[in-house]
């Protein structure tokens, strides 16, 4: 794809980000830049097997060496909008992990969710250029309105199912209820290399979950016995096993337990949400929902801090069933949650509560493309020379031989890690339709006001290239 630059939008997970990258899209669109989108491994893919120059606006700040490399190589530009850039423990060492130096030194510009972020970065990263930095929100809350809320009601999934006005709960337990199970969290917490603190961190917070899930499982079997002629929906983190709720809730006849579609769908149709530290207790709070914190358990090093900290919090199961009783059940009093939402709080973290995080992010692209990618002082380690190449593409080769003739446990580990992550994007991303990206670019013509020819056509498995059309 030689020529003008094209803008890459990854996705790891589809649910949780898909609805943003279109509405990046969608402003790029607006302004004549052609874009792709597409899961994550076939962009990373893409951009290997295809000429330059690129735009990636990456959901991610780990970067594989061979990106980085192609990406020198073709005088592409880098910018990390980070899917995980605004909810962290209090101390904000899960923060510092994310945004280690040797990470950022690559990109040519972080979009920080907000300001705080932007402090932090320049207080505890002094060789970053303060000119990389941006505060831009982030695109997923741009859809966060209550003026939006019908857009994604209509395109509920299951909706003969479940009837509107629900009281939903969201759970994050992903630590000690994830997809890929326990062999998978094993090999990740006995990963050589990685710093103490965090394996130290990660063991709070796993038995932290340990305790929360047990009593957030209490907590649903309770309203499901006091409010039998409420709907309750359960809908667990994508990252999380479904069949732990369905197994404990299946005598409980009110309470559907359901994975499908993006947790904005869900909250939009709802009567209340339900979290513990999970961020979409704030994007509740942005469509204006009755939204409690429910924390049974509080251990401040291992909370994600903000969601928990920021919206109504409620540690005993008799409180909880007594507001929702008197303040939802007996009678909708949304003013009786929105008082206590501490806005002013989640705007020095997730900036974007009264302006267009996508306008922005598209705004700071164009300066980008304009400028053209940094001097790279420091070159990827993909970037050696012929005998540094010719060992990087035989280590593959040697990790698959030991697995298979059982010369090395690691190199087993790994296989069965593979495996389980192959296992784990089919789960996280069913596929990538070009109707999905179609309905999404329509709906938001429709929420602008705007008529947009936008053509569609596919460049590889779940990937799609948005050109505006004539």
């Amino acid at each position: 794809m030689a020529g003008a630059m094209c803008c890459c939008l990854p996705m790891g997970i589809k649910f949780r980000e898909l609805d943003g990258q279109v509405a990046v899209a969608f402003h790029l669109l607006r302004r004549g830049h052609r874009c792709i989108i597409g899961q994550r491994t076939e962009m990373r893919r893409h951009i290997r097997k295809n000429a330059g120059p690129f735009m990636l606006i990456s959901n991610n700040v780990f970067f594989p060496r061979k990106i980085l490399g192609r990406l020198a190589e073709t005088g592409s530009i880098l910018a990390v909008l980070d899917q995980e850039g605004g909810v962290f423990d209090k101390d904000l060492s899960s923060f510092s992990r994310r945004t280690a130096p040797d990470m950022l030194v690559h990109a040519d510009a972080y979009l920080a969710w907000g300001e705080a972020q932007r402090e932090y970065l320049l207080r505890e990263r002094p060789g970053v250029d303060p000119e990389r930095i941006h505060v831009v929100g982030h695109p997923r809350f741009d859809l966060c309105r209550a003026a939006r809320a019908p857009f994604f009601a209509a395109r509920r999934p299951q909706r003969d199912r479940v009837a509107p006005g629900y009281i939903l709960f969201n759970t994050s337990f992903g630590m000690i209820n994830h997809r890929l199970g326990e062999d998978y969290l094993r090999f990740v917490a006995n990963r050589r290399g990685t710093p103490s603190e965090n394996d130290a961190y990660k063991t709070r917070r796993r038995e932290l979950q340990r305790t929360v899930i047990a009593r957030f499982i209490e907590a649903v079997r309770a309203l499901s016995a006091r409010f039998p002629r409420e709907q309750i929906v359960l809908r667990p983190h994508p990252i999380e096993k479904q069949e732990t709720y369905v197994d404990a809730l299946r005598d409980c006849p009110n309470v559907a337990v359901i994975c499908d579609g993006s947790v904005h769908e869900w909250i939009a149709d709802a009567r209340m949400v339900i979290h513990y530290d999970c961020t979409s207790g704030i994007e509740a709070m942005l469509f204006g929902k009755p939204a409690i914190s429910y924390c049974p358990v509080v251990e401040e090093g291992a909370v994600q801090w903000l969601p928990l900290t920021a919206s109504y919090r409620i540690r005993d199961l008799s409180e909880l069933l007594a507001v929702i009783d008197e303040h939802v059940v007996k009678r909708s009093d949304p003013a009786h949650f929105l008082a206590r939402y501490d806005m002013d709080l989640i705007k020095r973290w997730i900036a974007n509560t009264d302006f267009c995080a996508a306008e922005k992010v598209v705004d700071i692209i164009e300066a980008l493309m304009a400028r053209g990618p940094m001097p790279r002082s420091r070159l990827p380690a993909a970037q050696r020379g012929f005998v540094g190449r010719a060992i990087e593409n035989l280590r593959p080769r040697l990790r698959r031989l030991a697995a298979v003739t059982g010369l090395s446990k690691t190199a087993a580990e790994k296989a069965l890690v593979h495996r389980k992550r192959e296992e784990f994007h089919k789960t996280t991303f069913d596929g990538l339709a070009a109707g999905e990206i179609r309905s999404r670019l329509d709906w938001l013509m429709q929420a602008e006001g705007q008529t947009l020819p936008v053509e569609i056509r596919p460049l590889a498995e779940n990937t799609f290239l948005l050109e505006p059309g004539r």
